[in-house]
């Protein structure tokens, strides 16, 4: 439960991350 828990944690902290490198390759002029 507890492992479940700092999973759905670290996809919350993970996730801006995720978009700000997919920005990066992928400019939103591009779009």
């Amino acid at each position: 439960m507890l492992f479940i828990v700092a999973v759905d944690n670290l996809a919350q902290l993970a996730a801006p991350l995720f978009l700000f490198y997919f920005l990066l390759l992928f400019p939103p002029n591009l779009i």
